[in-house]
């Protein structure tokens, strides 16, 4: 996935917060954690960039290895549940969530160790081959790319006809 991430988990965040109305999290909060949650495994950019100077696959990095996610999941979770938090518990849960979209998002043309201890090997559904100089050619102009724009293209739509804004849900929140 290349440019996805968050419409993606813009669309699961607003399907969880339309079925979620138990722990009173207001909807743009709600929406931002999970857009926060869908680029998470994306900060591995920072390094990649700045300082690995792109030596190394930026999917190689433990941000993009699910086991790591789920070890922290696990840490967290434990914690709020044994503090009886239900409400942390289901935060932590509904990030966690968008972070595994993230992973999942990227098997399909990007490649994301999933045996990880095991094997070190890449598994991807669809496979970009490198027939332009530019890399980013290589995925704009692969078939999977629209489905990247479908994915964007109904993320607009669903915001555009919604009456609740990110924005305005917020400002309502700061006001409170």
């Amino acid at each position: 996935m290349f440019i996805a991430h968050l419409p993606a988990g813009y669309l699961l965040s607003k399907y969880f917060a339309s079925k979620s109305k138990t722990h009173k999290i207001p909807w743009g909060i709600f929406v931002a954690l999970g857009l926060v949650g869908s680029i998470l495994p994306d900060l591995d950019l920072f390094y990649f960039y700045l300082i690995d100077e792109r030596q190394h696959q930026h999917h190689s990095y433990w941000t993009h290895i699910p086991i790591y996610w789920i070890c922290i999941y696990i840490i967290v979770a434990s914690m709020f549940i044994l503090k009886k938090n239900k409400k942390l518990l289901f935060i932590t849960t509904f990030i966690f969530i968008d972070v595994m979209l993230h992973i999942i998002l990227d098997t399909v043309a990007g490649g994301i160790i999933w045996g990880y201890p095991r094997s070190t090997e890449y598994f991807s559904f669809f496979t970009v081959l490198p027939q332009y100089n530019w890399w980013v050619l290589n995925f704009i102009l692969h078939w999977t790319f629209l489905f990247e724009m479908t994915i964007i293209i109904f993320a607009f739509t669903i915001y555009t006809t919604s009456k609740f804004k990110i924005a305005n849900d917020l400002k309502v929140y700061k006001k409170a």
